[in-house]
C-alpha cells in the first residue's frame, strides 16, 4: 500500500493520544486485556508497537476504517463550569419525565455531589420564578412539578438564552 494513503495516528506509552481521541483513557487497558487488533483488522487498521515511541495506529484500508469511525458513538458533552452544570440540570429536569438521582449525574459527569447541590441552589432559584418546585424522595432522586405551562416557558426561556450565547452550545445543536 502506498504511504500516503495510510493515516497514522500516534500514542505515546502511556497511552496519551496525539490526534482525535477516538478511544478515551481506556486506551492502555483495552490494548492489554482485550484483543483490539482482532477487531480493528476487520475494520482495516491496527495499532503497532514501536519500542521508544509509543503505539500507533496504522490505517491499510481508510474505507472499511472509515465505517468503524462512523459507527463509533458520538462523545458525550460533560459540562465543566458551574454555569454549564446549572443549564445542563435544567435542561435535564425540565425535560425528564422521571425522577433525577444526583449521584448519577454526579458520576457521569465526574464531579462531586457536594458541587451538584451546590449548582441546585441555582436550579431551584430559576424554577421558583416560574412557580416550579423539585420534590425529593429517598432512593428515588428529584422530579420537576409544576403546570406544563410554566415548564414550556421556563425551556424556552433557558433555550433562548442559550442560542443567544453562541450556536456551538451542544445544548442547543
Amino acid at each position: 500500500m502506498n504511504s500516503s494513503t495510510r493515516r497514522v495516528v500516534f500514542f505515546d506509552l502511556d497511552g496519551t493520544l496525539h490526534q482525535q481521541d477516538m478511544f478515551g483513557s481506556f486506551l492502555r487497558y483495552a490494548l492489554r486485556h482485550q484483543p483490539l487488533n482482532a477487531l480493528l483488522l476487520h475494520y482495516g487498521a491496527q495499532f503497532i508497537l514501536t519500542r521508544g515511541s509509543g503505539y500507533q495506529l496504522v490505517i491499510h484500508d481508510p474505507a472499511r476504517y472509515q465505517t468503524l469511525e462512523e459507527s463509533a458513538p458520538k462523545a458525550q458533552h460533560i459540562p465543566r463550569t458551574a454555569a454549564d452544570r446549572i443549564h445542563f440540570l435544567l435542561v435535564r429536569f425540565l425535560t425528564s419525565a422521571f425522577s433525577i438521582k444526583l449521584e448519577d449525574l454526579a458520576d457521569t459527569w465526574f464531579v462531586s455531589r457536594a458541587t451538584l447541590q451546590g449548582d441546585m441552589v441555582d436550579v431551584r432559584e430559576r424554577f421558583q420564578r416560574y412557580q416550579l418546585t423539585l420534590e425529593t424522595r429517598p432512593r428515588h432522586g428529584m422530579k420537576l412539578f409544576g403546570s406544563e405551562v410554566s415548564i414550556r416557558a421556563c425551556l424556552t426561556d433557558l433555550l433562548w438564552e442559550l442560542s443567544q450565547q453562541g450556536p456551538l452550545n451542544p445544548l442547543i445543536g
